[in-house]
C-alpha cells in the first residue's frame, strides 16, 4: 500500500524524468538534465522509504496459549518483500560508471542513490532493532527541496542570462514574490490536500523547466566585460628601434605603457616634456633586457611630448595627450 506522502513524491518523480528527457534532447545540456534526474531519483527514493517504514510493515508474533507467563514476548517479524537497498546502491555505483565515461554531472545522480540507498538502509536496521517504524517525512522533505531548489537556480540562471540585463532584474524579482506567496499560502492552509499541492508542482515544474528548455536553446546575452583599470598603450622596441613614432595618452589620469623588449639588448621609455630631452623626464621608466614590462604613471596635463630610450637616445618619438 502506498502511503500519502509518498504519493505526493511519485509524481514528482515522474515530473522530474520527463523534464530530464526532455530537456536532454532538445538541449543537450547534461548539467540541467543530470540535476533534473537528481531531482526525480531522490524523490522516488523518498517514496520508497517512506511506503516500506509504514506501520504495517511488521507483523506481531502470535505466542502459543500453553508459553508459561512472564516470557517476554517475540519479537516481532519483517513481511515478506523487504526494501532493496543494495540494489538502489548498485544503481547509483552504476551511474558513478556513466559520469566517469560521459560527463560528471551524472555524479549528482549517483551520489543520490547511494546517499539514499545508505538512509534507507540505516532506517531498516533502526526497525530491526526497535520495531518501530520511523517518520522518515524530515529526511524526504528536506533532500527533495533541496534538489529542487537547485533545479529551480540553475534553470533561472538560464533565463536570467538570456534575457536583458533589466528583464533579468524584473524577473527574479517576479520570481521571488511568487515564491514567497506560494508559501505563505500553504503554510496558512494546514490541511492542504495532496491534489492541491501536486497541481502546484507540476504547474511550477511545467514553468520552470520551460523557460529553462527555452532559455537555453536562444543561449545567452552579450555581456560586457569591464577591466579594472585604464587601457594600456603597447609599444615594443627591436632592431635598436620602436615600432611605433606616437603615443596617445588621456590628460592627468592613470595610464599603463606596456613595453615589450624584444631583443636581447637593454631599453626603456621615458618621456620628457621637450625635443631636446632636457630637465627632469616626465615619467622615465625602468631599463629592462628582453622581455616585457607595465609602466604605470599619472600622465601629465595635456599637450605635446616626447618620448626616447635612454640607452639609445636616437630610439624617439612623439607623445600626445588630449
Amino acid at each position: 500500500m502506498i502511503t500519502e506522502p509518498a504519493k505526493i513524491f511519485l509524481p514528482l518523480t515522474g515530473l522530474g524524468v520527463v523534464a530530464a528527457v526532455f530537456h536532454a534532447m532538445v538541449t543537450g545540456d547534461h548539467a540541467g538534465s543530470a540535476l533534473l534526474l537528481g531531482l526525480a531519483t531522490v524523490a522516488f527514493a523518498a517514496s520508497v522509504i517512506i511506503t516500506t517504514a509504514r506501520d504495517n510493515e511488521y507483523a506481531p508474533a502470535t505466542v502459543d496459549a500453553a508459553e508459561p507467563l512472564g516470557r517476554r514476548p517475540l519479537a516481532p517479524v519483517r513481511l515478506p518483500g523487504g526494501p532493496g537497498w543494495p540494489a538502489m546502491a548498485a544503481v547509483g555505483v552504476g551511474f558513478g560508471v556513466v559520469a566517469l565515461v560521459t560527463s560528471p554531472f551524472f555524479g549528482i545522480a549517483a551520489a543520490a542513490f547511494i546517499i539514499v540507498a545508505a538512509a534507507g538502509w540505516l532506517a531498516s536496521v533502526s526497525v530491526d532493532r526497535t520495531g518501530r517504524a520511523p517518520d522518515l517525512m524530515p529526511f524526504g522533505i528536506p533532500i527533495v527541496g533541496l534538489f529542487a531548489i537547485g533545479a529551480l537556480m540553475f534553470l533561472l540562471s538560464r533565463v536570467l542570462l538570456a534575457v536583458p540585463e533589466q528583464a533579468s532584474t524584473a524577473i527574479a524579482l517576479a520570481v521571488a514574490v511568487v515564491i514567497m506567496a506560494a508559501a505563505s499560502w500553504v503554510a496558512v492552509k494546514p490541511q492542504l490536500k495532496p491534489g492541491t499541492l501536486l497541481t502546484i508542482l507540476v504547474v511550477a515544474t511545467i514553468a520552470m523547466t520551460g523557460g529553462g528548455v527555452v532559455a537555453t536553446i536562444a543561449g545567452e546575452r552579450e555581456i560586457e566585460v569591464h577591466h579594472g583599470g585604464p587601457e594600456p598603450v603597447e609599444i615594443a622596441a627591436d632592431n635598436i628601434q620602436f615600432n611605433k613614432d606616437e603615443l596617445h595618452f588621456a590628460p592627468e589620469t592613470e595610464s599603463i605603457l606596456k613595453f615589450d623588449n624584444e631583443e636581447p639588448v637593454p631599453h626603456n621609455v621615458a618621456i620628457y616634456a621637450t625635443p631636446e630631452f632636457t630637465g627632469l623626464a616626465v615619467y622615465q621608466g625602468a631599463v629592462i633586457v628582453g622581455g616585457s614590462v607595465e609602466y604605470r604613471f599619472r600622465s601629465p596635463a595635456a599637450g605635446t611630448y616626447y618620448f626616447r630610450c635612454d640607452i639609445h637616445p636616437l630610439m624617439q618619438g612623439k607623445v600626445t595627450v588630449a
